[in-house]
């Protein structure tokens, strides 16, 4: 809800227009507060909007957080969890292969070729710093041959 709608509901105009000496100044504040609102939000997500882009560290996630991780979103955590990978340092000395095989054991069935693609981009990040997509590395698995592993 509008910062101007809050006001006038929790105040009530006449409220807002005494507070103020007159409707024109209460009429100029809601008018300003509702467009400071407004540029903060615009800030707040080009700001966070930024931050993605530069893949920097959210300040919720600390140093060693798989949430860091270019290519890793909610699903990818959550594989990582059953797997039992942890942490960055844990993932640098995984292989895309072994965790794809222990993720299609572990859930009794076969996900998609791109859940190898990513394990592969997030061990390249953990190993090299380097922030790749995950379909830099579907070009690699399909020349392979071998895949689906077994």
């Amino acid at each position: 809800m509008p910062l101007r709608n809050l006001i006038w509901r929790d105040f009530g105009g006449d409220d807002v227009s005494r507070l103020f000496h007159g409707r024109g100044e209460a009429d100029s504040f809601v008018g300003a507060a509702t467009a400071l609102s407004e540029d903060l939000r615009r800030v707040a997500s080009h700001a966070r909007l930024k931050q993605i882009r530069n893949n920097a560290m959210p300040p919720e996630a600390d140093r060693d957080s798989l949430a860091r991780l270019r290519n890793v979103g909610k699903a990818a955590l959550a594989d990582f969890s059953l797997l039992g990978v942890t942490s960055i340092s844990q993932l640098a000395d995984q292989d895309a292969d072994s965790l794809y095989l222990r993720l299609c054991q572990a859930t009794g069935r076969r996900h998609d070729p791109c859940v190898h693609d990513v394990f592969a981009a997030a061990i390249h990040q953990a190993k090299t710093g380097e922030a790749l997509d995950w379909w830099a590395f579907t070009k690699a698995r399909k020349a392979r041959g071998d895949f689906p592993l077994k």
